[in-house]
């Protein structure tokens, strides 16, 4: 509640979140999708086009260059695509 408050959310709506059913069944479809899909097992985790993923609890460098060597794949799969469109 003291968090919501800073957030700005009244306590009259924090607790209608609170006592909404089907949101916090969703919360939790969620978080279970994470952990079937991805093994998620702890926050934050970063999911990046349903490719990489990458734990939070790892040094600022670490994340850098696991993020860096991601981008430099992914870039140079665009580059070897071969343009699809229209005939002209």
């Amino acid at each position: 509640m003291k968090i919501a408050r800073h957030a700005g959310v009244s306590a009259e709506d924090f607790n209608a979140t609170m006592r909404n059913r089907e949101l916090l069944e969703a919360i939790v479809a969620v978080r279970q999708q994470g952990v079937d899909k991805w093994k998620i097992n702890s926050t934050p985790t970063f999911v990046i086009n349903d490719d990489e993923v990458i734990p939070g609890n790892i040094s600022y460098e670490e994340f850098a260059d696991r993020i860096g060597a991601w981008c430099l794949d992914w870039c140079i799969g665009i580059r070897n695509l071969t343009y699809q469109g229209p005939d002209r």
